[in-house]
């Protein structure tokens, strides 16, 4: 199904106004909140500045995808490495939402870069590993990247 640019940027906005919103709600409730930690967990993730940094680069992905949908195939390599990149970020907003109550306080912004870089990285990995042998110096180089930002984004949230 292909999704219009003006749809697909209606999205974005809107992503864009939920996190903003949540933020400026977050902020305000944060000193207020007497909600068990459990009860808190969802909403402390969601107006975390990782969470929204992830978010916005999903949005983003989100909309490439429509506006590729439009010209190009499924399987083309531009809507193949979106598509995988989308899936990486998926998985790691799951690992974000299985943080612990106590330990929001790490879902930095420095933290959501580094999960969008990761997924960044093992989609550039996934594209060369289809065209190249897994032996190829570029490979190499690229599972090694990917590799060191997987092991940083692991220490922080497993």
């Amino acid at each position: 199904m292909r999704i219009p640019l003006i749809s697909a940027l209606k999205h974005v906005a809107a992503a864009l106004a939920i996190m903003i919103s949540g933020a400026v709600a977050g902020i305000s409730a944060q000193s207020t909140d007497v909600r068990s930690p459990a009860a808190v967990e969802p909403y402390s993730i969601r107006t975390s500045a990782a969470y929204t940094v992830v978010l916005l680069r999903k949005a983003e992905l989100e909309a490439d995808l429509a506006t590729y949908l439009d010209d190009y195939t499924e399987s083309n390599p531009k809507v193949v490495d979106t598509r995988f990149e989308l899936d990486q970020l998926n998985r790691d907003i799951d690992k974000l939402f299985a943080t612990k109550p106590t330990e929001t306080a790490k879902l930095t912004e420095s933290l959501g870069k580094m999960v969008v870089r990761k997924a960044a990285l093992a989609a550039e990995y996934n594209r060369l590993l289809l065209t190249y042998t897994p032996e190829h110096p570029l490979v190499k180089r690229a599972k090694k990247k990917a590799e060191v930002f997987a092991s940083a984004v692991k220490q922080l949230i497993g």
